[in-house]
């Protein structure tokens, strides 16, 4: 009996894990305001498993601050719904994105990330759609100070987006932008602008 007992809690522990593995989607609930206020994100803080999305309206867009904590999660987008418009300013410790991140996917979304201080690490940045059907968004990443590291930064991958990475008071010398397989309708560029 005992090597039953054991074995059903060996079982119940990879459904656990496979659970954790599979992950949660967390929704910003709107407007203006701070990461680490989880009545934000529906009452608990992004984890390491999960999904966050952060999409705001026209009338209403979305900005969040993350600015006093170190913050792990396995997905980020940042208006990647149809027509939303959101950013994130990353002005703290550090944010690490595990898998990927999109911003500004779909059409008529407008989405931008901000490195103000502090780092970023993201296995890969889809910047302004995502290759496929209704993928037309706008996106911007701009880097103002600290450090945004990442495999691949995917800039404008489908046709008739606009993607800009701006990179504010660096020196522009040890950049290399290769260009894409994109087509002549897509509009992705790098800005390089000396601090004021």
């Amino acid at each position: 009996m005992p090597a039953l007992i054991n074995l059903a809690v060996g079982f119940s522990s990879v459904a656990g894990a496979t659970s954790l593995w599979a992950g949660t989607t967390v929704e910003w609930k709107g407007g203006a305001g701070n990461w680490e206020d989880a009545a934000m994100w529906g009452g608990a803080l992004p984890s390491r498993t999960m999904e966050a999305r952060i999409n705001g309206t026209r009338e209403k867009p979305c900005q969040v601050t993350l600015a006093r904590a170190a913050v792990l999660v396995n997905h980020l987008s940042v208006a990647d719904g149809g027509n939303s418009m959101a950013s994130l300013v990353l002005d703290g410790p550090s944010l690490t994105v595990s898998g990927s991140m999109d911003i500004g996917k779909y059409n008529g979304s407008d989405g931008r990330l901000v490195v103000k201080s502090g780092h970023l690490f993201a296995g890969t940045i889809f910047v302004s759609g995502g290759g496929g059907p209704g993928m037309r968004g706008r996106g911007t990443v701009e880097i103002q100070s600290g450090a945004l590291v990442t495999k691949d930064i995917e800039l404008g991958v489908s046709a008739g987006c606009s993607s800009t990475l701006r990179i504010v008071g660096s020196k522009a010398s040890p950049i290399l932008s290769e260009p894409g397989k994109g087509t002549a309708a897509q509009r992705d560029r790098i800005d390089f602008r000396p601090r004021r």
